[in-house]
């Protein structure tokens, strides 16, 4: 092994302090064997010799003596606990920061953007996918649908026979309530208006587990025919129409022509949102008892969202196997063998599974930019290390541990991470409600996206974590130094450049590749969007122009009436300069409408058949013109 010559090994212990002469011995030592072995033993000799005269070990006690002075208001243990300890970190990477203004604004804004960004994307998905329904016991509520994939239908909703069924031939449930949306239309008020009404079985809120703010909801008997009209108003109706008065119960509501009595109004916080088999879960404005005898309806008539409650101490399997067995038996007996079945799904997990994929892929995509974040301040951090080498050496040599230096490079990256925190979640405050307004409108529960605990729990730990990711590079490069960066003003002794370099390369190449995934993310969403925005669908939708009528009842009681009236707005209309054609239907295209049925019987049949269901939709004779 090559040693140092001795005149100058016993120049070098002179002229070192005596606390850590060994240790820059030992490097120096390292610095001259790779000369030898690179360039030859005269090269070594003189390099050494100038690094001695240089006068660098007396730059080198200055150094030391200014750091002495500054390690001694800073703690000498990353352990310690104590406040003032960690008040003295604080105030020693404030000053850095103050001493950098451009930089730490660069990075407070990147990081108060990532950390917003991401905070106001989780606070959706908090609302939506996360935070449980405002019922009793929510995760023991279920939908229960048909499967009817023989005729194209894997989910289905419900006839009225089959809910009757299920009352009786299950014993692993609390109960079963039926529940169908529709439209009501409000008279006698300022102006007449259709609202969204709800109509289910006298058990429903019983079910929910809900109470009525003022009065009651439905009792045993309101769904029975003949029995009294009322109507349950949700919070926002009965604010809108009646100014919050208390004494609303009692009064008399005119819906489709049909006065019913109100019985009560429902919290604030209740949103129960009513799924269907084929359309987004909507909301309704009143409540009202369905009197159909269930038993007695159509059977073939699927119109019914089964909500059902799972009995204490029974868990989701057992259930739904219950459901299975009763549904193979009605298979046997109704359909022929041809695959029917009930299933059951959580009540939460169905009203969301439509929008979980997306929200969990911009949650991803927002957190990918965070650490994109990240990274781009950790080269920051890096670079600025670099040029700290001589003061983070010198700490070495004072004493200061591996754990003491990567703790410093963590407080002042943790600095720059709180203050980016807490400006991330002020952008996520002012942004959610713009958020929530660049939604599609079947997005369920938007109204209950709000900045609550959970949010800031959030927004504290990715602000932990970015802290984390942006100390890691120079913690470690800084914990790497040796004590011949101090002695060298740069250039051919500054050992650890290569190391920094390969360290920014390395994160350069993971920035990249983040990068990239996004990118292709992006991509792929533009493409499919083009693809979508420029498809055939069948029908030239330019110059066409729809709305929706709504005829009240008290006016056009019979279908005869309202017959007359659409032939005389569309006589009315085609006479109107600059319309061509006009027509009626029950719905748009590629849009959703309740499935009419009936017998078709067209002159050729198999012979095993002796007739066939067939979906229809009226319109009027212009329609496909």
């Amino acid at each position: 092994m090559t040693k140092l010559p001795p005149i100058p090994a016993f120049l070098l212990r002179l002229l070192l302090p005596t606390d850590w002469r060994e240790t820059v011995l030992d490097e120096i030592a390292e610095v001259y064997r790779e000369d030898v072995d690179s360039h030859g033993h005269y090269f070594a000799r003189r390099a050494l010799w100038r690094e001695i005269s240089s006068g660098h070990w007396f730059r080198l006690r200055l150094e030391a003596r200014r750091l002495r002075r500054a390690e001694s208001e800073v703690s000498a243990s990353v352990w310690s606990t104590s406040l003032g300890s960690l008040l003295k970190d604080v105030t020693f990477a404030s000053r850095l920061m103050r001493r950098s203004p451009g930089f730490t604004l660069v990075a407070v804004l990147t990081l108060g953007l990532g950390i917003g960004a991401s905070s106001a994307i989780f606070s959706v998905v908090n609302g939506v996918l996360l935070r449980s329904l405002p019922l009793r016991t929510p995760g023991q509520l279920v939908y229960v649908w048909d499967r009817l994939e023989w005729i194209g239908f894997p989910r289905a909703s419900v006839a009225g026979p089959q809910v009757a069924e299920l009352r009786q031939e299950t014993t692993l449930f609390d109960g079963f309530a039926a529940l169908r949306t529709g439209t009501a239309q409000i008279t006698g008020l300022d102006e007449p208006e259709e609202i969204a009404a709800a109509f289910g079985s006298a058990n429903l809120f019983g079910l929910l587990g809900v109470q009525a703010e003022l009065g009651r909801t439905f009792l045993d008997g309101d769904d029975l025919e003949g029995a009294e009209r009322i109507v349950v108003l949700t919070d926002g109706l009965w604010r809108r129409h009646f100014g919050g008065d208390p004494t609303v119960l009692g009064r008399s509501l005119t819906l489709d022509g049909n006065p019913h009595t109100i019985v009560g109004v429902l919290p604030r916080n209740f949103r129960f949102l009513i799924h269907h088999s084929l359309s987004q879960p909507s909301a309704a404005e009143v409540w009202l008892p369905d009197p159909t005898d269930l038993a007695a309806a159509q059977r073939g008539q699927h119109r019914y969202a089964v909500l059902a409650r799972i009995k204490d101490g029974v868990n989701f399997e057992q259930a739904s196997a219950e459901l299975a067995a009763l549904g193979e038996t009605q298979d046997n007996q109704w359909f022929g063998d041809n695959g029917f079945t009930y299933f059951a799904v959580p009540v939460q997990e169905d009203l969301v599974k439509n929008v979980r994929p997306t929200l969990l892929l911009l949650l991803a995509a927002v957190g990918l930019l965070l650490l994109i974040a990240a990274a781009n301040i950790a080269t920051l951090m890096l670079a600025r290390s670099q040029s700290r080498a001589r003061e983070i050496s010198v700490r070495a040599a004072l004493g200061a541990t591996r754990a003491r230096i990567v703790w410093l490079a963590f407080v002042e990256a943790g600095l720059l991470a709180a203050i980016g925190g807490v400006l991330g979640v002020l952008v996520a405050v002012f942004a959610i409600n713009w958020l929530v307004s660049l939604a599609p409108a079947g997005l369920p529960r938007s109204d209950e996206v709000t900045v609550d605990g959970r949010i800031v729990l959030f927004a504290g730990t990715i602000t932990l974590a970015a802290a984390i990711l942006c100390s890691l590079a120079p913690a470690l490069h800084n914990s790497r130094q040796r004590l011949m960066g101090a002695f060298n003003d740069g250039g051919r002794g500054l050992v650890g450049l290569g190391t920094a370099m390969r360290m920014r390369q390395l994160i350069v190449i993971a920035e990249i590749a983040l990068s990239l995934m996004l990118l292709t993310g992006a991509g792929l969403l533009v493409r499919s969007l083009a693809l979508m925005t420029t498809a055939d669908p069948g029908f030239t939708p330019e110059h066409v122009i729809a709305t929706d009528i709504s005829l009240p009842h008290s006016r056009y009681a019979d279908a005869l009436s309202r017959t007359r009236f659409f032939e005389a707005l569309i006589d009315r209309l085609s006479g109107t300069p600059g319309i061509d054609h006009v027509s009626t239907t029950g719905t748009l295209p590629l849009g959703y409408a309740n499935r009419n049925q009936s017998d078709c019987r067209p002159d050729v049949l198999p012979e095993d058949v002796d007739a066939v269901m067939a979906d229809y939709m009226p319109v009027s004779p212009d329609y496909f013109t």
